[in-house]
């Protein structure tokens, strides 16, 4: 059932946080298999995938209640929220 008034700003501002969260474990998880293996450096470069766009978006329109009519926002704002996290 859909929330009568989902407080987008304060979801958004959560998952934002998640998804930093998300991509500076992974950076970090990186570096430490690189130095553990002797390896050539890892790419500092991160580019957001459809995938976890997809992903985002979908965690979006849950934690809002499943409102109908709001994939395509929820699908902007998530691509936002991904290329925000990725550039921090």
């Amino acid at each position: 059932m859909a929330a009568p008034n989902p407080d987008w700003q304060a979801i958004d501002a959560a998952l934002l946080e998640l998804e930093q969260a998300r991509v500076t474990y992974n950076h970090r998880r990186d570096i430490l298999a690189q130095q553990l293996m002797n390896s050539a450096p890892v790419s500092t470069m991160i580019e957001p995938s459809a995938d976890r766009v997809r992903e985002v978006a979908e965690l979006r329109w849950e934690l809002a209640g499943k409102p109908d009519g709001t994939a395509d926002e929820n699908w902007y704002r998530a691509e936002e929220i991904v290329r925000r996290a990725v550039a921090a």
